[in-house]
Order: structure tokens, then sequence, then C-alpha cells
């Protein structure tokens, strides 16, 4: 890369003039991505790419003063050697290259242009942190694409859909749609229509019979306690009883040695 020829510059603007976008650029930034406008800056002249209805999508403008959107920064890619008449040929070329029908937020945006003409000028390629959340968003727009029509072509070859539509069609559809919104309802009722609906009987009774036991073992349960609670009760009013029979006996003795005494 020549460092004696025209710089060429990266003019980077905040996408659109909104302010919100502004205020996401100014977080994301620090993350490494966000939502810009980009434009090369060469011979006095700004360069973009954008969708318009006919013609070229290729437009110049005052550089740092696009009105589409608000300007933050310049990055200087580098120097070219071409000639301005080399590049005024570039940028023609460019322009047919481009037209504004092919515009595509996503695959094909001013961030491809600029790219392109870098290249062609022989300097250094966009920052990621510029192309990062585009770059993302393709891509994932792309993967859902791809598993969208492996899905589609499983579907076409099991015919699942056509399936599907039977089975839900039929009478044994309708019953497992109607268990369903009767789920819905009530927990108890859920139970109930799964079990005939399946046919699975024994897991209903197989439940009513863990209920009963459980409940047995509760009752069971309290009924020892309740024996022990008795016993306990029971033993402390004999120990009161035993205390209370000792209590009188000295009481009595005390009251027969009293009477001996008087006698005397």
């Amino acid at each position: 890369m020549a460092n004696n020829g025209e710089p060429i510059k990266l003019n980077v603007y905040n996408l659109g003039s909104s302010e919100s976008i502004h205020k996401i650029n100014a977080v994301t930034y620090e993350l490494g991505g966000g939502l810009y406008h980009t434009a090369i800056e060469v011979f006095g002249k700004e360069f973009s790419f954008g969708y318009c209805e006919s013609g070229s999508g290729v437009f110049d403008c005052i550089p740092q003063q696009c009105e589409l959107h608000q300007f933050m920064t310049s990055i200087l890619l580098g120097h070219t050697s071409l000639s301005k008449e080399a590049i005024r040929l570039v940028v023609k070329q460019l322009e047919f290259d481009y037209p504004g029908t092919s515009y595509d937020l996503l695959n094909r945006n001013c961030h491809t242009f600029s790219q392109e003409f870098a290249h062609q000028l022989g300097v250094d390629d966009l920052p990621g942190w510029i192309t990062r959340f585009p770059a993302i968003g393709s891509t994932t727009v792309k993967l859902a694409k791809v598993a969208y029509d492996q899905a589609k072509a499983v579907d076409k070859q099991l015919d699942l859909t056509k399936k599907v539509n039977q089975i839900l069609a039929s009478e044994v559809g309708i019953k497992v749609i109607s268990g369903v919104g009767v789920a819905f309802n009530s927990a108890g009722q859920m139970g109930v229509a799964l079990a005939e609906s399946t046919s699975q009987f024994e897991a209903k009774h197989e439940l009513k019979n863990k209920a009963i036991a459980m409940s047995n073992s509760g009752i069971g349960l309290l009924s020892i306690v309740m024996q022990r609670v008795g016993s306990a009760a029971s033993s402390f009013r004999q120990n009161m009883e035993n205390k209370v029979d000792k209590i009188d006996d000295s009481s009595n003795k005390m009251k027969g040695n009293d009477k001996n005494s008087s006698a005397d």
C-alpha cells in the first residue's frame, strides 16, 4: 500500500437520523459493533450506495455531510496509487455493478460497496466493528432459511403435513385434541383424559392404589403417634397418681404421729 498517493478515508455515520440509534451505538460500540452507514472519501468527494427504484444506487456528496445519516468519525484506510482518472473509471464501473434495486440491508449494503471500492483502491479493509452486526444478521437469516428449506424437503419426502392433518382430522386426533383441551382445565381431568385416551387403565388403577396406600400409611402413622401420645399421657397420669398416693401416705403418717404425741 503506497503512502505517497491520494489518502482514502472511510467516513462512518450513525445509521439514519434517529437519536435512538446514536445512543444504541454509543453502548454497542463497546461490545464491538453497531448500526452504521459508511462511505469512501477520495479526491474531495464521498461515495456510497443505497436503495433507489431506478438507476444506480451509487451516489456522492460533500465529505462527512450525508443528509440521511449522522456523521460519527473518519478512518484513514491508506493511500491509493491510482490516478484521479483511474478512480473515475472505477466509480463508473461500480455505478453499473450496483443498481439501486440490488440493495439489501443485510447482504448488499453500503458496507459491501465501501469494502469493494476500498479493495479496488488498494487500501485496508473496513474495520470489523463496522460490519459485525450486519454479518451476524445475515448469517442468522441464512441459517434460518437453510433450516426452513431442509424441513420443507423432509416434509415433502415423508408427506408429514398430510399425515399430521389426517391424524388430526381422525377420531383419534379429535380425542387427543379434546384431551389436551380438557387437560388445561384441571390437573385431575388431565390425568383421567390421558388414561382413557391411551387405554392405560392400569396406570390409573396403579395411581389409585398408590393413593390408597399413601392414605393408609398416613392413617397408620397417625395411629402410632396417637398411641405413643396416649401411652405417654397414661404413664404421666400414673406417675402423678403414685406421687399423690405417697403424699397422702406421708400426710397420714404425720397425722398419726401427732395423735400419739397428744395422748402422751
